[in-house]
């Protein structure tokens, strides 16, 4: 599993989020191709991602249309405090969990 940083503004999951919140995206097939993506099942729902020894608590947001299925794509505030961003993609491991 691999976490790029996104640089655009979020604006699914029922409202529009910045890139100085800790906020990720997931693959379209754990997102789901809902007609109305704000009522995605996961929308909302919170991750652990861990890289090493860092880990960040994240908000499911948006769907990243081209991750592989595991992979997430992080806003560049939960970006850094895994990795340095000039590192542009690390490895990593998450799992959803409660909020």
């Amino acid at each position: 599993m691999t976490a790029p940083i996104r640089t655009s503004v979020w604006v699914l999951a029922g409202g529009v989020n910045s890139n100085s919140e800790l906020v990720v995206a997931v693959s379209r097939a754990l997102y789901g191709e809902q007609s109305n993506p704000n009522h995605a099942p996961i929308c909302g729902g919170c991750a652990l991602v861990v890289a090493g020894w860092n880990s960040v608590k994240v908000t499911i947001v948006h769907k990243c249309m081209d991750c592989q299925p595991d992979d997430t794509d992080l806003s560049p505030t939960a970006f850094v405090l895994m990795a340095n961003p000039l590192r542009g993609r690390i490895k990593v491991s998450w799992n959803i969990l409660k909020c």
